[in-house]
């Protein structure tokens, strides 16, 4: 199969091509036990019990912010041609940047003290379905990923960059990925998301009822 195609509620056909090592690479992920076990967790929680129309899932939203990553890349690209080797790293952050949250998303958290962020990096480092493609694209993107989910910084790029750095000495594309993974997941303060418009009337209460 050249290439799969995955209809998202929102974002219409996201297609990924085979012949794109970075797309490839993003395929392998998603067949992986880790990632097919999102399905089961919902996006928004225990949030269903209430509002029964919000039930979309972890996998659903990351296969979104997977899309919407690689739409920033591809404009990035038209100014900054270099980032594109870096596909491949933004790619696999994207996909696997909620990979360790539990069956409670952020409630379960809340409850436990747990962080989604140290498992997803965990999970990437320490589990084999999703290290060994990793490290088969390119030697230390397994790594790569992790600390750019884990600490927002990637000592060991996937492939050297030979652009500037950033104030804090970080390499100036390390900066602009995360600044890419995080705009579009919702582990941090950001502005106002595609999922949010998608499910804001699953979440909305209902009108008042009229007196006649």
């Amino acid at each position: 199969m050249a290439s799969r195609t995955y209809h998202d509620p929102l974002h219409g056909a996201i297609r990924l091509d085979q012949e794109h090592p970075a797309e490839a690479l993003a395929i392998a992920l998603i067949d992986t036990a880790p990632f097919q076990r999102l399905r089961r967790i919902r996006q928004l929680g225990p949030a269903y019990l209430t509002f029964h129309g919000a039930e979309s899932s972890r996998f659903t939203h990351s296969l979104g912010v997977l899309d919407l990553a690689r739409r920033a890349l591809r404009e990035l690209c038209r100014f900054q041609p270099e980032l594109e080797q870096h596909s491949g790293l933004l790619y696999a952050a994207a996909l696997l940047h909620d990979v360790g949250h539990g069956p409670l998303s952020h409630s379960g958290e809340e409850m436990y003290g747990l962080h989604h962020e140290a498992w997803s990096a965990r999970l990437v480092r320490d589990h084999p379905s999703l290290r060994e493609p990793l490290e088969r694209f390119a030697p230390g993107t397994a790594t790569a990923v992790a600390d750019l989910l884990e600490r927002g910084r990637s000592p060991i790029p996937a492939r050297k960059c030979m652009g500037c750095t950033t104030k804090r000495g970080q390499p100036a594309w390390c900066a602009t990925i995360r600044a890419c993974v995080n705009h579009w997941s919702d582990s941090r303060p950001a502005p106002p998301r595609p999922w949010l418009i998608c499910w804001s009337g699953a979440a909305r209460p209902a009108p008042p009822s009229r007196p006649w």
